[in-house]
């Protein structure tokens, strides 16, 4: 074999290297099945999908890959301008960073019983996106997870709920109904600020703060049912509400 062949078989080794190598969001690290790219997670006894190379519009996730179950998905769909429904399987526990982000044509989602974790971003940007049936069961919504859906126009947040992050539902120009978790003891920041079409809102008795501009801009607000909320050390009224209440 000459030195110029010896040199190419040795580049294409170390490029197949790296690609087996790679990780974070510019290559993905796993094994393919079909349209799937998956891994396996063995702290969560299966495989969570990381990317899909399909083009479908309709899409049902199969519950296992890999003869392992499907657990978690993670940023697989970010961007996809081509679904409009999805179904996801019942073993699925968590739904992370960025998993439909951006899926702009989204309108439907079926969300798995198990759910108990909805992770940051995972739905931001979904502007068709109409509703969502959240399960019984999930305990946590992380960081903007339906901010931008602008479509949005009801959500019932389950009472077994107990932590939300910021900017939940931020810009969801059109949500006029939710119905907070009993449980709930903190609204954080931004959690509804720019819901232009909200017009009343309840909040639970176990809500002991608002966080900063938790209503802020939600121009059709005339109505809050508030509990003795104790914010000596938090932002003001004119924080929370600013651009609300006639404001």
């Amino acid at each position: 074999m000459g030195k110029w062949a010896c040199r190419v078989l040795v580049l294409c080794m170390l490029a197949a290297m790296t690609a087996g190598c790679s990780g974070g969001d510019g290559a993905i690290n796993g094994v393919s099945a079909g349209e799937f790219l998956y891994e396996t997670d063995e702290a969560l006894g299966g495989t969570v999908i990381r990317g899909y190379t399909g083009t479908t519009q309709h899409l049902v996730i199969p519950d296992t890959l890999g003869n392992r179950p499907v657990v978690a998905i993670h940023a697989a769909f970010e961007n996809n301008g081509n679904l409009v429904s999805v179904v996801i399987p019942d073993s699925v526990v968590s739904i992370t960073l960025r998993a439909f982000q951006g899926c702009t044509s989204l309108q439907s989602v079926t969300l798995p019983k198990g759910l108990t974790t909805l992770g940051n971003n995972a739905f931001f940007g979904c502007t068709s996106l109409t509703s969502v049936a959240l399960p019984d069961g999930l305990t946590t919504i992380g960081n903007n997870v339906f901010r931008g859906c602008t479509a949005l126009t009801s959500v019932v947040i389950p009472d077994s709920v107990t932590s939300m992050g910021e900017s939940v539902f931020f810009d969801c120009a059109s949500l006029t109904s939710v119905t907070l978790p009993q449980g709930i003891t903190v609204i954080p920041d931004n959690t509804f600020r720019g819901c232009a079409a909200l017009s009343d809102i309840a909040i639970p008795r176990s809500v002991t703060a608002l966080g900063n501009s938790a209503f802020r801009d939600c121009l059709s607000l005339a109505s809050v049912t508030l509990p003795d909320v104790s914010n000596s050390d938090g932002p003001t009224a004119m924080h929370i509400f600013a651009v609300s209440l006639g404001a």
